[in-house]
Formats: structure tokens, C-alpha cells, sequence
């Protein structure tokens, strides 16, 4: 993957996402632990990493994120304006989130750029449209102060006067008159491949990502999506150069499907074959994610995707665990795992009278559900691809087809 962004669970508690967004910190950190060391190796070398998080994580994840990436591969952490005005707060309104950003290697990864400012002249040569830059040679390097043609060797010396003339001979400058025995060397630079590079500060309001989005759907369908815009600047901003606009993007808490959206977009502005690769776990993937997708092709024009899910096994337990409303269900529950064995190696299928005791003693149904849980092999909450010639689990021969294709078996 050349780009990885995610917007994870803040951890603030109170936000209406399906995740558990009130762990305590170590808890949120093993979470996110895991995830990010997966992510990091399946960057390319030239990649990048973005996390959005806000002041909730914002230090523990850095700490996290310079052990797993290495301090030495930090980018920055972009402060993201996301509010304006008052607001209601205990102590500080806040306006800002954070997006933290890590290369792969940093030795290898080509700074995020956005489209420059151009302030030269537009020519095409050999087919190709060029700025030229004027103002490139100074007298004094980071100096205002253009040196002249005519005094190259003067001021530099004759091996730069030597490499000038050799790059008017190949093509590389130009010589711009400006005046009696004034000559400026004029610089050529492509015009789809010259960025500036980023400020640490970008602006872009949430609202404007609740209100893109209604106007989509036509409804509110999702609390929080995140801009557009800002995926847009971030995608366009790393896949810059034309040898990046087929590279593969990737968010693996996908949310409503704004990474996708922005991608879908950036190739129509820039004919780009830019692929997305969306991953969630919550149920809103069918009622938000895909027919978000599809409304956005739909006003393209068209174009497709695949939409696919992992095959439950022990993640159709767990559904019913999170949804159990009472320990006489959670009861019931516990005897078809028990049936089933699924169940955690060291584990007891066996329900003796004395446990069920203890386990309706407890009196708390969060606290059961809790523990039925624990007890549940998470090593098997969906069918491995080893198994998929199980009779057991009944694969389809449609699925087993899909799948042979998409591992290159």
C-alpha cells in the first residue's frame, strides 16, 4: 500500500460510534498496537501512514507510533482545524484534531506535495506543458538576489558556469534576456510533477463532512464522517507524481467511506487509477459505507466495486453476546457454545450446576457478557481459508472460486 489512513475510535467515551470508544489507555494502545504493526508492513518502502485522532490519544499514540515506525521515520503531526466559533466546553473550547503522519522509511518516501503556486510562464516542449522558474539562481543561496548569466563565474565559479551551459545544451534552461547584458537562466519545471510542499496546519470543518455527506444521501445516516476535502488533500498529496496515480489506498476503520470517496474523486479530477481498499467491522458497512460508494459512481457516471465479508464462525456467538439483554439468555447462550466448541482450548465444554451458580451470581450482565466472551476462541470468530474445503462449513463453490482468485491460488 503506498497510503494507509485511519480514523480510529477517539477513546473519548461518549461518541456514537459501534466501537468501545471508553477503554482505559492501555487497553486502547493493545488495541491499536496490534493493528499498526500489521499496517506498517504492508506499506511499500516510499509509503506513508496517517492516524486522526484527537488530545484523548494524541501523546500515548505518538509514543506508540515512533516504537512501531521508529522515531526516525516521523513526518509531523498535522493539527487539523475542525470547528469554528464558541462552543460549549468545561474548561477550553476545542477547535483542532491531530494527524499524525509516518513514512515507512523516510529515506525513500518523497515529501506530500500540493499544486504550486505558479508564477512563471506556461510553455509546452516536447509535448509536455513547463513553468519556467526565473528566479531559481540567487547570488546568495536562501538570499533574495538573482544572479545574472553574465556573472556565473564571477560569483559561483566556472564548474557551476560549466553545468549551467551544459543544461541550456541539453535542455534543462533557458537564457531570458532582461535587459542590456543581462541574462537570467530560466529553469524548466513540469507542470504535473511541481508541488510545494505542506503547511503543519490544515483546515478542514467536520461540518462540512456531516453536510456533504446529507446532501448525498439525503438524510443524516452517520455522526461523524470526516471531510472529503481533507482526504483529498492528504491522498493527492502523497500520490503527487504521475508513477503514484495507480497506487493502492487503504482504511481499515472505513467509517461511512469518505477515504473511498476521496479517492473516487481524485481520479475523476486527474484521470488517476488510484484503488481503495476499505475495511469495517461494524454493521453500518451495509446501510451507510456501500450505498454511499454507490451514489457517489452514480453521479460519476458509473464504475464498480466489490464488496465482500468474512465468513463468521465464532463472530455469529459474539453478535448474540453484545445483543443478550438478560442472564437467562446469556444461559441459553453459553449451552450452544458449549455444544458447538468453540470455546478456548483450556476451557471446559462441560456446564456443571456449580458453575452456572457462579456465573448468575455475578449479577451484573455487562460483567457476563464479559466473560462469555473471554471464554470464546477469537482464533476462530471467522472460517480460515484453510478450511474452505470443509464440508462442515458448507462454502459455497461461487465463494471458494472468489477467494482462489483473490489469494492467487
Amino acid at each position: 500500500m503506498k497510503l494507509i489512513y485511519i480514523d480510529p475510535p477517539y477513546n473519548t467515551g461518549s461518541d456514537s460510534f459501534g466501537y468501545n470508544d471508553s477503554f482505559n489507555h492501555s487497553s486502547w494502545l493493545t488495541f491499536m498496537k496490534n493493528r499498526l504493526e500489521v499496517a506498517r508492513d504492508l506499506l511499500t518502502d516510499d509509503g506513508v501512514f496517517f492516524a486522526s485522532c484527537d488530545d484523548n490519544e494524541q501523546a500515548y499514540l505518538k509514543v506508540l507510533m515512533d516504537e512501531i515506525f521508529g522515531n526516525e521515520n516521523f513526518v509531523t503531526n498535522f493539527v487539523v482545524i475542525r470547528a469554528e466559533g464558541g462552543g460549549l466546553a468545561k474548561q477550553v473550547v476545542k477547535g483542532h484534531d491531530y494527524l499524525l503522519t509516518y513514512a515507512k522509511n523516510i529515506e525513500k518516501f518523497e515529501p506530500l506535495r500540493k499544486p504550486k503556486d505558479i508564477r512563471g510562464k506556461i510553455v509546452k516542449k516536447d509535448g509536455k506543458e513547463y513553468w519556467i522558474e526565473e528566479d531559481w539562481l540567487r547570488i546568495e543561496f536562501g538570499k533574495y538576489g538573482t544572479c545574472y548569466y553574465e556573472d556565473i563565474e564571477k560569483i559561483k565559479g566556472k564548474k557551476k558556469k560549466d553545468e549551467i551551459d551544459k543544461g541550456i545544451e541539453a535542455g534543462q534552461y533557458i537564457l531570458l534576456n532582461k535587459g542590456i547584458n543581462k541574462t537570467i537562466v530560466g529553469r524548466y519545471r513540469a507542470l504535473d510533477e511541481d508541488g510545494s510542499k505542506f503547511y503543519s496546519i490544515l483546515k478542514h470543518l467536520n461540518a462540512g463532512g456531516k453536510n456533504e455527506l446529507k446532501d448525498l444521501m439525503g438524510k443524516d445516516i452517520f455522526p461523524f464522517p470526516k471531510p472529503t476535502a481533507l482526504l483529498k488533500e492528504i491522498i493527492f498529496g502523497a500520490t503527487f507524481f504521475q508513477k503514484d496515480k495507480d497506487a493502492i489506498v487503504l482504511d481499515f476503520h472505513a467509517g461511512s467511506g469518505t477515504t473511498a470517496h476521496a479517492v473516487l474523486e481524485l481520479n475523476k479530477q486527474d484521470n488517476g487509477n488510484r484503488k481503495f481498499i476499505l475495511i469495517e467491522q461494524m454493521d453500518y458497512v451495509e446501510s451507510v459505507t456501500v450505498p454511499r460508494l454507490e451514489k457517489v459512481l452514480e453521479k460519476q457516471g458509473g464504475g464498480n466495486f466489490i464488496y465482500c465479508e468474512l465468513m463468521p464462525y465464532n463472530a455469529v456467538f459474539m453478535d448474540r453476546i453484545q445483543s443478550a439483554q438478560s442472564t437467562v439468555e446469556l444461559l441459553d447462550l453459553w449451552r450452544d457454545i458449549s455444544k458447538d466448541s468453540v470455546l478456548k482450548w483450556y476451557v471446559n465444554p462441560q456446564k456443571p450446576e456449580e458453575a452456572e451458580a457462579h456465573f448468575i451470581a455475578i449479577g451484573d450482565v455487562d460483567k457476563q457478557k464479559q466473560l462469555l466472551a473471554e471464554l470464546l476462541d477469537k482464533n476462530q470468530l471467522y472460517v480460515h481459508l484453510s478450511e474452505i474445503e470443509d464440508a462442515d462449513f458448507g462454502v459455497a463453490e461461487a465463494d471458494k472460486v472468489l477467494n482462489r482468485a483473490f489469494y492467487g491460488e
